[in-house]
């Protein structure tokens, strides 16, 4: 599966990017910049595994993010994943960056059962 998509968002209103990744999410606020890119890939190797990518561009912010992940069938209905998130982003106001640059990354294991 491959997948593009132009996002807009019109609440954007959020003074750093700590405050919006631990905020509520809905889907008025599917990101921190009113225009954004993404691209997103899916493949399954076998019937058991299955790797994704994903990115988005923040054209405003002159920044990124990648997230690609994996999905292990462990049984029927019980999957493993792992997920990696990196953010990096050029101009944003942040205290603790005096460059005023901004590198995240994130990793999440996930065990999911479907009943």
């Amino acid at each position: 599966m491959v997948q593009f998509e132009f996002l807009y968002n019109q609440q954007t209103s959020v003074a750093d990017f700590s405050s919006y990744y631990n905020r509520p999410l809905s889907v008025k606020t599917l990101s921190f910049t009113e225009y954004n890119l993404f691209a997103g890939i899916s493949y399954p190797i076998s019937p058991l595994l299955t790797l994704s990518l994903s990115g988005i561009y923040y054209p405003k912010l002159s920044g990124f993010y990648v997230g690609p992940s994996f999905c292990y069938s462990l049984a029927n209905n019980l999957d493993f994943n792992f997920i990696f998130q990196t953010f990096k982003i050029k101009n944003i106001s942040n205290p603790f960056s005096p460059s005023n640059k901004l590198n995240l990354n994130f990793a999440f294991l996930q065990l999911k059962y479907n009943f």
